[in-house]
């Protein structure tokens, strides 16, 4: 048999294979209406962190310095927030990028933060049940390899164009000590 006989008869046989399969669907739409129901609303709580979207100038005062940052902050669908921050820590640029969002189930503010310089990926939920003051507790392994306990107080007044973020250390006993105030402003206009 010559190769381009046995080449039409397989392209041949593979067409058929081909055509004899299922359609593909033709659109993304049809591809998710079928799981559309079974999807999340977003809640009250979900669009008090919708009001974090814009930009922020944030003042940060730790070890006895004053530097400044900035905190772009966007929104993932309507149910999570994205925070961007750029900043100084010490002597180098620090970049952080913070997911915001509220679990439904858990019923419960839940957070994820990656920083630039670090390969620990900090997760944490709320244990306040006031949305405007939301409160993490959380622990995570420092340079030495000793877990340390943190808590975060953020405080977000309504109608207000600042933000405070409180970041604690929490030692074995129970005392803390403040480690870090940032104070936001927003530079630009709520966005509706």
């Amino acid at each position: 048999m010559r190769p381009f006989a046995l080449l039409t008869i397989v392209a041949s046989f593979g067409l058929s294979a081909c055509a004899l399969q299922e359609p593909a669907p033709t659109s993304t739409t049809e591809l998710t209406t079928s799981r559309i129901s079974d999807r999340d609303q977003p809640t009250a709580e979900h669009h008090l962190l919708a009001e974090l979207r814009g930009q922020w100038r944030g003042t940060v005062t730790q070890d006895g310095t004053t530097t400044q940052c900035t905190m772009n902050v966007t929104l993932l669908g309507d149910l999570w927030v994205v925070e961007n921050l750029t900043g100084i820590s010490g002597d180098r640029e620090l970049a952080a990028t913070v997911m915001l969002g509220y679990d439904t189930r858990k019923k419960c503010f839940v957070a994820a933060r990656a920083y630039s310089n670090s390969s620990q990926l900090i997760t944490m939920e709320s244990t306040s049940t006031d949305p405007r003051r939301r409160i993490y507790v959380y622990e995570l392994t420092d340079r030495d390899g000793k877990v340390v306990r943190r808590k975060e107080v953020f405080e977000q007044p309504a109608g207000s164009r600042t933000l405070e973020a409180t970041l604690l250390g929490v030692d074995d006993g129970g005392r803390e000590t403040v480690l870090r105030k940032v104070h936001f402003d927003r530079v630009d206009a709520p966005a509706p």
